[in-house]
């Protein structure tokens, strides 16, 4: 006759066998799902100290114009950032991907976006090689992500060779949220995609809602692509508003000159870009035109609603002395003009750059960018109100006169 006593040591005895099992079953299923998995952890970091010959500075009685040195971060090719890329084999070619990437700033080791994390994408979806693959959340529309290498500002030159405010975001300074994206397979070197945000406010569909097209072909040492974006409100949409955005124009600095030009109810964007490597060399050229409709820069100084609208061309070339060493070189020029005044500047940019890799993932280099801006002044002395030909070099603050020079020498890693 069994006891009470006999009786539990043998549920516990099935209690443990069963414990064992599913555990036995939980290891081979996660060992299963590993196996048909891969999360990756990537970035870059880069560092360098910058000069600037001309930054405006806020006195007493005005606004004077003073060089300066400083630690400066995200200066070569891409900004300082780290991710975490993934994806699910679901079987039959098709896959789940995500991917979350931050930008921060190396030298103090703040966030570049005040109260964000994951800034640059933070994107889930499903992938087909038959298909393509269909993203959601924040990421880069399918206009950017098409001209994004034929920049001088990606190939060599960073941020500050970026053309004039990257108006037309050949350098990636906003990017989409609550956003849907398509990209195609590539077919015989074609490919093409499409983004749609949601702007995510109740009763107006129209407000920071945004969309964008885009093409792209390649074969051997050519490469081309074009494609169209439209942002509406772009200044709250993606930018954070003056509080916030540090980024092209001056609104991160004090005093700021130019950062409301993107206080506008859209903004409109076209592009199309090219590159060729012949041997050692690789060339490639842009032309954009942005359009920032119903701005409300001059609203502030007492003026209109104007549009303004910029118009660049770009070409730039890179050149491999050897292996390791490299040396690049671009030249714009940018059309601005203001609807409301009539008033138009050109803007001339130059960037010449050193780059010499010690590895794969080990960079050193030397940048150097020039503007001049000529015609009539579009920039607003933060004093008076008046129009004045400031320069305006990306990530710097604004010159206090039609020209100024930025160089950098850093060191970038990347992981």
């Amino acid at each position: 006759m069994k006891t009470k006593a006999s009786s539990f040591a043998n549920l516990n005895k099935l209690r443990m066998l069963a414990t064992l099992g599913i555990c036995a079953i939980g290891t081979n299923g996660w060992s299963l799902a590993f196996a048909q998995s891969s999360v990756t952890l990537y970035g870059n970091i880069d560092t360098g100290i910058s000069y600037i010959n001309n930054a405006q500075v806020a006195t007493p009685t005005g606004v004077a114009g003073h060089s300066s040195w400083s630690m400066t971060t995200g200066n070569s090719l891409l900004p300082t950032y780290f991710g975490l890329r993934g994806s699910e084999d679901l079987g039959g070619g098709n896959s789940a991907i995500f991917n979350l990437q931050n930008y921060f700033v190396s030298n103090n080791g703040a966030l570049f976006e005040p109260n964000g994390l994951f800034d640059g994408t933070a994107m889930v979806g499903l992938k087909s090689e038959t298909l393509g693959s269909l993203t959601f959340g924040r990421q880069f529309d399918s206009y950017t992500m098409t001209l994004f290498p034929f920049a001088a500002s990606n190939i060599f030159a960073g941020p500050s060779g970026a053309h004039f405010g990257d108006t037309d975001n050949l350098n990636a300074s906003l990017n989409f949220r609550n956003a849907i994206q398509y990209t195609s397979p590539t077919l015989a070197g074609f490919s093409f995609g499409g983004t749609f945000a949601l702007g995510n406010q109740a009763g107006s569909f129209n407000t920071n809602r945004g969309w964008a097209v885009a093409a792209s072909y390649a074969n051997g040492p050519f490469a081309a692509g074009l494609g169209y974006m439209s942002l509406r409100n772009p200044f709250t949409a993606s930018l954070g508003g003056a509080s916030a955005y540090t980024g092209q124009f001056s609104c991160g600095q004090s005093p700021a000159s130019y950062c409301e030009l993107q206080d506008a109810q859209e903004l409109r964007n076209f592009g199309l870009g090219a590159s060729y490597a012949i041997g050692d060399l690789s060339l490639a050229t842009t032309l954009t035109r942005s359009k920032l409709v119903q701005s409300q820069y001059l609203v502030a100084s007492g003026g209109p609603v104007t549009d303004a609208t910029f118009t660049t061309g770009e070409l730039s070339a890179i050149y491999n002395v050897t292996p390791a060493f490299q040396v690049a070189g671009s030249y714009s020029y940018t059309y601005g003009k203001l609807s409301a005044t009539d008033a138009s500047a050109r803007i001339h940019k130059a960037n010449l750059g050193v780059l010499y890799s010690l590895s794969k993932r080990t960079l050193l280099y030397a940048i150097a960018s020039y503007e001049k801006m000529t015609g009539d002044g579009i920039g607003i002395d933060p004093v008076t109100g008046q129009m004045q030909q400031y320069a305006q070099l990306s990530y710097f603050p604004t010159s206090n006169s039609p020209t100024q020079v930025g160089a950098t020498v850093g060191i970038k890693h990347s992981f």
